[in-house]
């Protein structure tokens, strides 16, 4: 079994993990890296904890997903329109329009506040700004390209049993051994490298009037609780994609969707309300739990339609797949094994977590996240059905009612093969913690 680990500053010196502190040039903030996994505690109003951020992690973000994220659509358009010759002059055009006009129109709908933070990294780092604006919006226009049929040329380089996807679940009180909600989540993309090498966890300490205290699971350069997240009343969230015909220029970035539910909810209401209330660009899910409501929902979004989808028996588990009827007319299967996929895990979790009702912990969450048998032929797989698959870039359970997380360490995916390490939130938010008083020199 994998080896569930405190931090340092938390247990016995003799049991602490190879670690190093840097003290903030400004004495705000705070950095220390535990396992290889990057820890911040940022503080202040959104500008000056972007600031700390690229300050703290500069060498990784240029070592890191933005800078991938900024090129992978332009990849996929030119493998896209693979009549063309790669250097071909008439490539330029598509590549033109994707850079000076979508993304464009897709700006119009970014909030101020965003493009301070993307300017803060920028200065800090000295990345240009459109890096990081590209790499907030790669989702979403992926879903674009999607719709157009250009990643239909692609879909011959992937197996015919499926394509990867983000596995969630959550079990209510009466499901699990302490009585508290927990919840899990493996996010997959193919992204396998800069993302897991630079696993990052930030903590927020808002100044902003309404903010909520939260941390985001989330990569070096990748500013936003909106993927994976938690606040300080108990709220986590995990976000899934979808593909559907219909998308829209003008609305919102689902990475500022969920970032402003984790930053100002405090109960399933008012996350919903959040998603109602703002224009989507694409088709998404977001997996949301209340640990003070012992409750959980899936918040399925089209660009105009929010269905709420309320746990079966204490249960709930989403792949990438609606569950809304009306949201499934418009959804976009790529192919029969992928469809397949995304339903067998779905069983694959339900089995596993049916055969522990009543015991469930967090390592048996964390078993979940690693699973490889594919329910169809009872074979480990790395890819096709599974649950743990070789896009597996970010494994965590949260256990929201203790302010609690456990996250993989593993530097290569899968992640939730690797170990983890078992995070004590409150235990970290001031300053003066003992998990931040060992402080070496950056040099």
């Amino acid at each position: 079994m994998r080896n569930w680990a405190k931090l340092p500053g938390v247990q016995s010196s003799s049991q602490l993990v190879p670690a190093i502190s840097v003290l903030p040039k400004d004495g705000a903030g705070r950095m220390r890296k535990v396992a290889g996994v990057n820890f911040l505690l940022l503080q202040g109003d959104a500008v000056s904890r972007a600031r700390q951020h690229g300050r703290y992690l500069k060498n990784e973000i240029w070592d890191g997903v933005p800078m991938v994220l900024e090129k992978k659509n332009e990849w996929i358009i030119r493998r896209g329109l693979n009549f063309l010759h790669p250097r071909s002059i008439f490539m330029e055009i598509p590549l033109w329009i994707y850079r000076n006009i979508l993304i464009s129109l897709f700006d119009r709908g970014h909030e101020p506040r965003y493009r301070w933070i993307n300017r803060a990294l920028s200065e800090e780092t000295g990345i240009p700004i459109s890096v990081f604006r590209e790499s907030i919006f790669h989702a979403d226009a992926l879903m674009l390209l999607a719709r157009t049929s250009v990643m239909k040329h692609l879909v011959r380089e992937w197996p015919s049993i499926g394509l990867p996807g983000c596995t969630s679940a959550a079990v209510l009180g009466g499901w699990t051994q302490s009585g508290r909600l927990l919840a899990a989540r493996n996010m997959d993309y193919p992204l396998i490298g800069p993302w897991e090498k630079h696993s990052t966890v930030f903590f927020h300490e808002p100044s902003e009037p309404g903010e909520i205290p939260h941390l985001g699971v989330s990569s070096a350069g990748v500013h936003t609780a909106g993927l994976t997240g938690m606040n300080l009343e108990g709220i986590t969230l995990a976000t899934h994609a979808h593909f559907a015909r219909k998308v829209v220029l003008g609305g919102s970035p689902v990475m500022e969707i969920g970032d402003e539910v984790v930053r100002r909810a405090r109960t399933i209401g008012q996350a919903v309300d959040i998603a109602r209330k703002t224009k989507r660009i694409g088709h998404w899910t977001f997996v949301v739990t209340s640990a003070a409501e012992n409750s959980a929902v899936a918040i399925e979004m089209s660009p105009d339609t929010t269905h709420v989808r309320e746990p079966d028996d204490g249960v709930l588990v989403h792949t990438n797949i609606f569950h809304s009827k009306a949201l499934q007319n418009d959804e976009a299967l790529i192919s029969g094994g992928c469809c397949a996929d995304l339903v067998g895990r779905l069983r694959r979790v339900r089995t596993l977590l049916d055969s522990r009702r009543g015991e469930i912990n967090a390592e048996d969450l964390g078993r979940v996240l690693g699973d490889q048998v594919d329910p169809e032929t009872g074979e480990s797989r790395a890819l096709g059905g599974t649950v743990s698959v070789v896009t597996t870039v970010k494994s965590v359970v949260f256990d929201a009612g203790q302010q609690r997380i456990y996250l993989s360490s593993a530097k290569e995916s899968p992640t939730a093969l690797g170990d983890f390490l078992e995070i004590p939130w409150g235990e970290f938010r001031s300053p003066r913690s003992g998990f931040w008083s060992e402080e070496v020199s950056p040099e």
